[in-house]
C-alpha cells in the first residue's frame, strides 16, 4: 500500500506557511496458511516533513488476513489485523530518535483484474505508541484512513 498526504490550512501549517507532507510504504507479503486464511509480514516505512525538518519511521511486524471468496469470484473482501515494532528519527531544528508499536485492524478488498492481480483497497484504524530513546515516557496516537494498492496472486 502507498499513501500520501499533504496537508494545508491554519491547522496543518506552521508560522512560516509550510504544509505538512506525508508519504507511507507498507507492502505486505501474505501465505494462504488454509482457505481463506493468509499470515505473512508487513513492511513499514513513512516520512514526514515541514520545512525543514523530517521525521522517518521503519518497521516490520505480522499480519493476518482472513478472505470472503472463491476462485471464481470477482472481489474477495477481507478482515486482517497487523501488528509492527520499528524505530523513527526526527532531524531539522530538534533531533530525536526513539522505538514505536503500531496495531492496525484492516478492512478491504481486492478487486481482480486479472486472473493473478487485483487492486487492493483498504480501510484501517492505526494505533500508535511511541517512546523516546533512553526517555520512560511514551507518547500515544490514532488515525484512521483509506489505503489503496495492487495485489499479485501466486497459484
Amino acid at each position: 500500500m502507498i499513501g500520501l498526504t499533504i496537508q494545508g490550512g491554519d491547522w496543518y501549517e506552521d508560522m512560516d506557511g509550510n504544509k505538512v507532507t506525508v508519504i507511507s510504504v507498507n507492502p505486505s507479503l501474505l501465505y494462504f496458511v488454509m482457505p481463506n486464511l493468509a499470515v505473512g509480514a508487513e513492511l513499514l516505512y513513512s516520512s514526514t516533513s515541514q520545512g525543514d525538518a523530517k521525521e522517518t519511521a521503519m518497521g516490520i511486524g505480522p499480519k493476518v488476513a482472513y478472505f470472503v471468496g472463491n476462485e471464481n469470484s470477482k472481489a474477495y473482501p477481507y478482515l486482517g489485523f497487523a501488528f509492527g515494532y520499528g524505530t523513527w528519527k526526527q532531524e531539522g531544528g530538534m533531533e530525536f530518535e526513539g522505538t514505536m508499536m503500531r496495531l492496525t485492524p484492516v478492512a478491504g478488498a481486492v478487486f481482480m483484474v486479472s486472473k493473478n492481480v487485483g487492486i487492493n483497497i483498504e480501510a484501517f484504524y492505526q494505533m500508535d505508541s511511541s517512546k523516546l530513546k533512553d526517555a520512560d515516557e511514551s507518547t500515544k496516537g490514532n488515525q484512521m484512513g483509506v489505503r489503496i494498492g495492487v495485489a499479485g496472486f501466486i497459484y
